[in-house]
């Protein structure tokens, strides 16, 4: 019971929502993905089976479900961000981000002197 509304759970041994229904387990049998008791990595789904559980990890993760990493898309080459992008990772992601353009030309190595590629400038023009 709470100030203003109430909080139901089943007892040990039932497995449900509490409000709409109950369900007795049978005997041994738990739901630990339920009831905390699995110990899969908080980057992994639970799926309980029967008197056990299975732990996969989520996408963006590898490992066994105990034990899940990032991977790393950009480095691993498992992205699709087009040439003109940039790809940044995320925990169990990543993101595509436009490379800033540039109206001058060079070779890459540094900026240009846009005066030297038009030629001289006339007199009186920077």
């Amino acid at each position: 019971d709470t100030q203003d509304s109430f909080t139901c759970a089943c007892n040990s041994g039932f497995t449900g929502d509490g409000i709409t229904a109950c369900t007795e387990l049978a005997p041994g049998e738990a739901d630990e993905c339920s009831d905390g008791s699995d110990n899969c990595d908080p980057n992994a789904q639970c799926s309980d089976t029967a008197n056990s559980f299975t732990c996969a990890c989520n996408v963006g993760f590898s490992g066994d479900g105990l034990n899940c990493t990032n991977i790393n898309e950009c480095t691993d080459g498992l992205h699709d961000c087009p040439m003109t992008h940039n790809c940044t990772d995320t925990e169990g992601s990543f993101y595509c981000e436009e490379m800033a353009t540039s109206n001058s030309t060079g070779n890459g190595t540094g900026p240009s002197d846009e005066s030297a590629l038009s030629g001289d400038c006339n007199a009186g023009a920077d």
